[in-house]
């Protein structure tokens, strides 16, 4: 990839252009961290290389701008991807993202996951464009956000090879209210968990008693089955 930098008034966009012809463009600071984390440190690479079919079924949760479903393109061009980013910023960035470089098969819908169907209030933190939590308040803005139940998407779907859980809090309550038919039509889960050691144990229990198998990778967990 090369990299094109323009500066004014202490302004600074960051365009990527790959060798595949895709492009991303970066005008906000911690853009930079989550680019380095999937581009660079290749934090989902092992889940994504793990997958067997050539054209793998995706869900995302907490898709932010867009840059998990354009690395996994690059894998995968055939990848089909469904993602859920709630924020209406991120929305509009990832929504760019998939009409500037003309990516198929990724089906971006403005709502949160979790427990339940409904409306949720979405906290918002300033300070990090993909820290905003539905769970975590930071004492600030709060949205109020659409809320589709996790569990009851996937009965409605078909399988997928890999769900990506990057929600900021939410991964926990989705982990432990996963039901064994709802397990039973997901191969894999890459997720993060910042929660205590405690409550962390009780979610790999929670999977490894759905049928999954627990690794480290690079400061995530995959859950495979």
């Amino acid at each position: 990839l090369s990299l094109v930098l323009n500066g004014l008034n202490d302004f600074y966009q960051f365009k990527f252009h790959f060798k595949t012809g895709h492009e991303l463009l970066i005008n906000r600071f911690m853009s930079t961290y989550i680019f380095t984390e999937l581009f660079i440190h290749k934090c989902y690479d092992e889940a994504l290389e793990s997958l067997s079919s050539s054209s793998p079924r995706l869900l995302e949760v907490g898709g932010n701008t867009g840059m998990f479903s354009l690395r996994t393109k690059l894998l995968f061009p055939n990848a089909r991807i469904l993602s859920y980013e709630p924020e209406p910023t991120n929305y509009r960035v990832f929504n760019d993202l998939i009409q500037s470089n003309r990516l198929n098969d990724i089906e971006l819908r403005q709502e949160a996951l979790g427990a339940s169907n409904g409306k949720i209030h979405l906290n918002i933190n300033k300070k990090n464009l993909g820290g905003h939590s539905i769970v975590d308040n930071f004492g600030g803005a709060s949205i109020e956000v659409a809320l589709s139940s996790f569990n009851e998407l996937i009965i409605q779907e078909k399988p997928f090879d890999l769900i990506k859980l990057d929600c900021e809090g939410a991964e926990e309550q989705i982990l432990l209210g996963l039901e064994p038919m709802v397990a039973k039509k997901i191969k894999k889960i890459i997720f993060e968990s910042a929660v205590p050691e405690k409550r962390l144990q009780m979610i790999h229990s929670k999977l490894k008693a759905l049928g999954y198998t627990i690794k480290s990778s690079r400061g995530l967990f995959i859950a495979s089955r």
